[in-house]
């Protein structure tokens, strides 16, 4: 198999800023008395793990997710991703990865969105309608050989 992206650039890992606001919330996590309401941070630890389906390393690590791009409003729960290369055909594995890792993850009651970052990505539009759209995530997760490599890349880095 011909890799489209033989040597990606591997980023440093957690390199966001630790902000006074973030360590006190992670503080907060293990305090029983203060409810701990779920942020950008709980996600990003959710999907960071995440195993790229091309190579082996996290989702992080190849800066595809971070902090920065998420977004929580109520319970919509918003996450962009950028793709390692503009063409990259893995873009679509990688959405449904991180939407099924979500899904899995969250009570039922939030709404979870994911996207390719705009004008990172050829097919970003055709993408993104895909992420939104139940039925369509529904009959791409009933392929057998696409649902192996989704719960491979759930599995993770650890």
């Amino acid at each position: 198999m011909q890799l489209e992206n033989p040597k990606p650039q591997i980023f440093q890992t957690g390199n966001f800023e630790f902000t006074q606001q973030y360590i006190q919330r992670k503080q907060q996590e293990y305090d029983p008395d203060i409810e701990d309401p779920i942020d950008e941070y709980e996600i990003f630890d959710l999907i960071k793990t995440i195993k790229d389906p091309e190579h082996s390393f996290t989702l992080e690590q190849l800066n595809i997710v971070n902090p920065n791009d998420i977004q929580i409003q109520g319970n919509r729960i918003t996450v962009y991703f950028t793709p390692t290369i503009p063409h990259c055909s893995m873009a679509q594995t990688i959405g449904l990865t991180l939407k099924i890792k979500l899904v899995r993850s969250l009570p039922q009651n939030y709404k979870i969105y994911v996207q390719i970052k705009e004008n990172t990505h050829i097919k970003e539009q055709e993408l993104n309608k895909l992420f939104q759209d139940k039925e369509r995530v529904l009959a791409a997760i009933e392929n057998q050989q696409l649902l192996k490599i989704i719960n491979y890349g759930i599995q993770g880095i650890r």
